[in-house]
């Protein structure tokens, strides 16, 4: 059995921001329900983290990109 774990992180603010080491990640721009988002892969964990509102997303997993960007079009803030 393989475990595996979702990290989400919901902050209000107006700055577009996640703790990522960008040496070590991949980078690449995506969408998450038509709105620009980032992709930051690594090889034992994505990192997914888009602006909605005043509000940055940060969704972490050690799950493919795809998969990622699937859950991530089902997170909404009201």
């Amino acid at each position: 059995n393989q475990k595996h774990e979702l990290w989400i992180k919901i902050s209000k603010t107006d700055q577009f921001s996640a703790n990522v080491d960008n040496e070590t990640a991949d980078c690449k721009a995506v969408l998450v329900n038509d709105k620009q988002a980032f992709l930051f892969q690594e090889d034992n964990k994505n990192i997914i983290v888009w602006q909605m509102g005043n509000c940055t997303v940060v969704v972490s997993a050690r799950l493919t990109g795809e998969e990622l960007i699937q859950i991530a079009s089902q997170i909404f803030v009201k």
